[in-house]
């Protein structure tokens, strides 16, 4: 006998853990939960709190929700079940049908009061409908993308911080990040954390000491040159333990070296980076270059010029903690200053000012106005939340009779620190929940695919994810629904699961390039092959023809995508290319930066021979150079950059976007060459976004 759905199974008060893998009806198992809470729970949809991460999950669970209480309400006014497992075993335990079916209905016409929102907007409700209780201002405007004003703070921290520096500091700055820019990408993620802290801690007392550890050895070099040159260079030119068929080590590449050291050892040197020449003359280099039966060659002024690398890279590493505290300290408090001033908060502030609230709570009045107000919440994608969102929620729900916290999600995700996933939250969390239920049935693959991946994860010993006590590997059972339309080539059903090895032909590795140069062929071949045999219907997915849109091949970046696009071009396959990431990294944004920066300043030339160089505007050097010596057409050009920034300046940006678009012959430029209707949508895109920040 089938065990009864989880959502069926499970206490509606405390707190729970649900983990769910990819597939296995997560969704599914939220609508049926909140069903249960209105029809067993006793809940009010209003009462019944879902939290998710994004604002596109929250439409799909706002709808999934209302769909399951529309079958429920029919169910019960209908006395039938339907396909749905829980809304029959709910039919089946309840009495008074028509009482509830009624309480559906009221619940379903109630929709708009349903709280399905992301962290971010809970938080947001929670501040401005208890302003009291928290002790927020009832004016506060949400500034929500705080980027601008990040790089603003830090450039002045860039300016404060460097400009009187050392020229040996700033060019182990400018090494280390190059722009204020590449040191906030750094910084970003601590900024966003209260009482965060860089460590290892350093002082400037303890960098000053490192400082002069290393200038002091760095003295040395003039004397130790000079006393061992002879030997080092015999050493260079003679010693059979060295690879001279590397570059490095050639002859005549160690005569450059010894020029090279020749020139530095006499000045008085103060930089903390040293030369690129002086790494060659290490010990760590030396013993990387030696020939097979042949010792490496040693000397006392490799030791020393050892000593003095792992001295600059220690000196190199002290530099960026001690920049990286300065920096966060910096921005965390110039940045709520500034938005103090503003009477402004940030969505990172939005959790911070909520997560305050409730810890400075003396009287409780706060956490219970918010549990009388959501007595049950659900946490979907749990395993994103951050330490904060964790405690905010703990803090509500733990400990309380009458509450109910659900938090659902995926624990092998929770390693995903680049969407905002923490690892340890997520341990923690499990290790504090006793209550915890794990979906097993997976709805979207074969059987056959999902056995493969079990095999491959239950060969790891008990160690998939490292975790082993706290994410252990639990294996999934299909649930058939996927088979009932399986891939058949002539009859036959392949493996669901294949793995293709690539010969190394007696190579101890292979590069990338070598790897690529097969893999590529090999995987545009398979695809051609497959939409040949779905076009002479031998290859089927259920009773139809396999065809190209059923095929995906999934990469790591867009690069890698853009290399296998390039192979099906070669084959004449037509694809299309699917990414989360930001339309900001896209080419076509760099292009449209250096066409806005002609049409802002249209007297830079500079600016303006580099926008008509683009792809966008379409100029070859050929073209660019015939204009600029016609005296005339460069005018007329220039003149017309100046067009645009007058229609910009009186009309707005979107109408000088429009005109720069149609009078430059944009559109019918970029669709004509390959995937030119990708790059027309970021364009068009990037258009939209623009006109939105312009009218901030």
């Amino acid at each position: 006998m089938m065990e009864a759905p989880l959502a069926l199974r499970l206490p509606l008060e405390g707190v729970l853990l649900i983990e769910a893998s990819a597939g296995t009806g997560k969704t599914h198992t939220i609508a049926d939960l909140v069903v249960r809470l209105l029809i067993e729970g006793g809940r009010d949809i209003g009462e019944i709190l879902v939290v998710t991460f994004t604002r596109a999950a929250t439409e799909e669970l706002r709808d999934r929700i209302r769909t399951r209480i529309g079958e429920a309400k029919a169910a019960f006014a209908t006395g039938d079940g339907g396909d749905n497992e829980t809304v029959r075993g709910l039919l089946e335990r309840c009495d008074d049908h028509a009482r509830i079916a009624g309480e559906l209905a009221n619940a379903l016409t109630r929709m708009d009061e349903a709280s399905v929102c992301t962290i971010h907007s809970f938080c947001q409700q929670m501040l401005q409908e208890y302003a009291f209780e928290s002790g927020e201002a009832f004016e506060a405007s949400f500034e929500f993308d705080q980027q601008q004003m990040l790089e603003t703070i830090v450039e002045d921290f860039w300016r404060r911080r460097f400009y009187r520096e050392s020229p040996a500091f700033v060019e182990v700055v400018n090494a280390l990040w190059t722009t204020p820019r590449g040191l906030l990408d750094q910084v970003r993620a601590c900024v966003s954390v209260p009482n965060s802290e860089i460590r290892p801690s350093l002082d400037p007392q303890g960098l000053a000491r490192a400082r002069d550890r290393f200038l002091g050895a760095l003295r040395q070099l003039p004397r130790r040159w000079a006393e061992q040159r002879a030997e080092v260079c015999e050493i260079l030119r003679t010693h059979k333990g060295l690879r001279r068929t590397r570059e490095k080590y050639k002859l005549e590449r160690v005569e450059e070296l010894i020029g090279r050291m020749d020139e530095l050892a006499p000045q008085d040197l103060q930089e903390f980076l040293l030369p690129d020449a002086f790494v060659f003359f290490t010990r760590a280099e030396i013993m990387q270059a030696p020939l097979k039966k042949h010792a490496p060659p040693e000397h006392p002024f490799f030791d020393y010029c050892q000593e003095l690398a792992e001295r600059s890279q220690a000196l190199c590493r002290d530099i960026r903690i001690l920049v990286l505290r300065e920096a966060v300290d910096y921005l965390q408090a110039e940045l709520q200053r500034r938005k103090r001033d503003l009477n402004a908060l940030s969505y990172d502030d939005l959790l911070t000012r909520l997560h305050n609230a409730l810890s400075e709570d003396r009287t409780g009045a706060l956490k219970a106005a918010i549990r009388r107000r959501f007595p049950v919440a659900l946490i979907d994608e749990f395993q994103d939340t951050d330490p904060l969102q964790y405690e905010i929620f703990r803090g509500l729900y733990t400990g309380c009779k009458g509450l109910g916290l659900f938090m659902i999600g995926d624990p092998k995700q929770a390693i995903y620190s680049f969407r905002g996933a923490d690892v340890f939250t997520y341990i923690g969390a499990r290790r504090a929940t006793p209550d915890r239920f794990t979906l097993s049935r997976n709805w979207r693959s074969a059987e056959g695919l999902v056995r493969g991946i079990n095999a491959v994860f239950e060969g790891s010993r008990g160690r998939a994810f490292v975790f082993d006590e706290d994410i252990p590997f639990i294996g999934a059972v299909a649930a058939g629904k996927a088979d009932a339309a399986p891939l058949m080539i002539d009859g036959r059903q392949p493996a669901p699961l294949q793995v293709w090895c690539l010969e190394k032909g007696g190579a101890r590795f292979l590069h990338r390039k070598t790897a690529v140069a097969s893999l590529l062929p090999a995987c545009a071949a398979e695809i051609s092959r497959l939409i040949a045999l779905g076009s002479a219907a031998r290859a089927r997915i259920g009773a139809a023809p396999l065809k190209a849109e059923d095929i995906a091949v999934l990469v790591r970046s867009r690069y890698e995508a853009e290399e296998v696009r390039s192979e099906l071009r070669r084959l004449r396959i037509a694809s299309v290319f699917i990414s989360q990431e930001s339309v900001y990294a896209t080419e076509e944004a760099l292009e449209l930066i250096q066409v806005l920066r002609a049409v802002a300043e249209p007297g830079g030339e500079a600016r303006l021979r580099g926008a008509l160089c683009t792809r966008m505007l379409g100029l070859n050097a050929e073209d660019l150079f015939r204009m600029q010596h016609d005296e005339g057409e460069w005018e007329q050009c220039l003149q017309r950059f100046q067009g645009y920034r007058d229609i910009w300046l009186k009309r707005g940006f979107m109408a000088m976007f429009q005109h720069l678009l149609v009078e430059a012959g944009v559109i019918e430029r970029v669709l004509g060459v390959s995937d030119g209707e990708r790059r027309m949508t970021n364009l068009r895109h990037l258009g939209e976004l623009l006109q939105a920040a312009s009218q901030i």
